[in-house]
């Protein structure tokens, strides 16, 4: 046997499913993922133990999520950690698209093996791949106050409208409160004056090698995205999130940064449906399951893996009902929404927010229909994913 201490990210990570497929070529005896902290509070990266070896003629496994445990707990908790069946296993690794290796609840991982095989995964019903925004070498620089008075001073012709991550909340209002200064490697700056000026302020923070290498112009964006891919209209959700957070920009067109991603549905897509399906606990816990491993200290949604995950057709028109009382649930949050934000008493805002999460909850409860999910696979969700609902 040899024994190997590495980052979490190989449990997950989607360009080291090579790894994992040499790894289940050669046969695994233990797989256990410690979480945080087991080489000291600074060490931020999550650490795993993966121990190769051939397998033993039981056909058994030793795999454990530890992570979520006290670190004291951890070292007693190796000692008892219990073994299943290798092959079923390794057919639930392999039936994922990146090979993803699962150590928590197995029952979780064939939840999303079965919705898998049932289901179409979202990239086959979305016109595009979902994008992340675009990359400022220094955010300030480029993302604008809309009311601000840089914005009002620099020259109109390159910014764009644009949204901050703070207005990215589910089934809430949202409206563009920034603008984008858009510069690429193309943009003639020196026609820009005022902007030239603003940029420069902001030179001595850059620390991107290719700008001091020279091959790459210090004012232009460090990746920017094409302009296409914010045209409305298109979801906008929240990278930087626990949980999927998603608006839906009807006409606004608006930029946003890589702290965002953007995605567009086709027409015959009810946005509303598709949203509520999304920021569901069904699809939260399917996102959970599939990024296993997952334990970064500051949370990112990975549009990798939220593309792959299975949505209920919208093809079906046996399920036509279900999708309109879905539809309508999400419009009456979104009512809640609204009234929470002017209600003048405390009172009527608890009154309002009851309501808002009973709606939720019917909303969860109709998405569990579509996927055909039974009563236990709901209870390991709920299990799953207790403290999602819609205070948090």
């Amino acid at each position: 046997m040899v024994g190997y201490i590495l980052p979490g990210t190989l449990l997950n990570q989607v360009d080291a499913a090579p790894a994992r497929r040499l790894l289940l070529d050669r046969g695994l005896h233990l797989v256990v993922n410690l979480g945080q902290g087991v080489f000291g509070p600074k060490v931020l990266n999550t650490s795993s133990l993966v121990v190769s070896g051939s397998q033993t003629a039981s056909g058994k496994l030793i795999v454990s999520d530890l992570a979520k445990m006290a670190a004291t707990n951890r070292r007693r908790a190796l000692s008892h950690v219990a073994d299943v069946s290798w092959e079923r296993w390794a057919q639930t690794v392999k039936t994922d698209p990146h090979l993803t290796f699962f150590t928590g609840d197995n029952r979780a991982a064939e939840i999303l093996g079965r919705m898998r095989a049932e289901h179409p995964a979202l990239a086959s019903i979305l016109d595009g791949p979902i994008e992340r925004g675009v990359t400022p070498d220094v955010a300030e620089a480029h993302a604008l106050a809309r009311g601000g008075k840089d914005a009002k001073r620099l020259e109109p012709e390159l910014l764009r409208p644009s949204v901050s991550g703070d207005q990215v909340r589910r089934y809430r209002s949202w409206k563009v409160d920034q603008f984008l200064l858009y510069t690429t490697r193309e943009t003639s700056i020196h026609d820009f004056p005022r902007c030239l000026e603003h940029m420069k302020r902001f030179r001595h923070k850059i620390t991107c090698k290719e700008v001091a290498a020279g091959t790459h112009p210090w004012w232009a964006l460090h990746r920017p995205r094409d302009p296409a891919i914010f045209e409305s209209p298109k979801f906008i959700g929240l990278t930087t999130s626990k949980k999927i957070e998603l608006v839906y920009d009807r006409d606004s067109s608006a930029f946003v940064t890589d702290a965002m991603y953007v995605f567009r549905a086709p027409p015959e897509v009810d946005p509303y449906v598709l949203m509520g399906v999304l920021q569901s606990r069904a699809f939260l816990f399917l996102y959970r399951v599939a990024n296993q491993g997952e334990s970064r200290v500051i949370p990112q949604v990975k549009a990798s893996k939220l593309q792959e995950l299975p949505v209920p057709t919208f093809r079906d028109d046996r399920l036509l009902d279900i999708r309109e009382r879905l539809r309508i649930a999400v419009e009456a949050m979104y009512q809640f929404a609204r009234e929470i934000d002017v209600a003048k008493t405390e009172h009527q805002r608890v009154v309002v927010q009851r309501q808002a999460s009973s709606t939720e909850h019917q909303i969860d409860q109709i998405v569990y229909e579509l996927y055909g999910l039974t009563d236990e696979e709901i209870r390991i969700v709920e299990e799953a994913t207790a403290g999602a609902g819609a205070k948090d």
